[in-house]
């Protein structure tokens, strides 16, 4: 089983850690996405008993976006086998950076399900869409 802890302070701060789980994506107010962090995930939970899980701390700015997902999103493969993946959903956060958070998640829940075409989700997902606004 994976997992992401995370913490959003009132400052903009925002810590994660990750046992197995996509690290989040970090979208800067002028478009530009973090690279992703991916010597910070740690083994899915339970895995080795005395795993220890990195911390990574994030200092957001005003009109900055965190995204948190499952891979569940991400794998959701459509009837050629193609996932949606990572990139594309990259690609979504970019070209609907303007969006509210909450008519965000469902034009990516749009596009996921135009991937599809019609094929059902094969796992659970969520989608957790965080923006500072001050």
């Amino acid at each position: 089983m994976t997992g992401v802890y995370a913490r959003l302070g009132d400052d903009g701060c925002f810590d994660w850690a990750s046992a197995g789980h996509h690290p989040p994506i970090w979208m800067h107010a002028d478009g530009k996405i973090e690279p992703m962090e991916r010597s910070s995930i740690g083994l899915p939970l339970a895995t080795m008993p005395d795993e220890k899980y990195a911390s990574v701390h994030w200092k957001l700015k005003v009109g900055d976006r965190i995204l948190l997902f499952t891979d569940g999103l991400v794998e959701a493969r459509n009837r050629a086998g193609d996932v949606f993946g990572r990139d594309r959903l990259e690609g979504t956060v970019r070209d609907h950076r303007n969006d509210s958070p909450a008519t965000f998640v469902d034009n990516l829940l749009s596009q996921a399900g135009d991937h599809l075409a019609g094929t059902e989700f094969e796992d659970d997902f969520t989608i957790l869409a965080i923006e500072r606004v001050d």
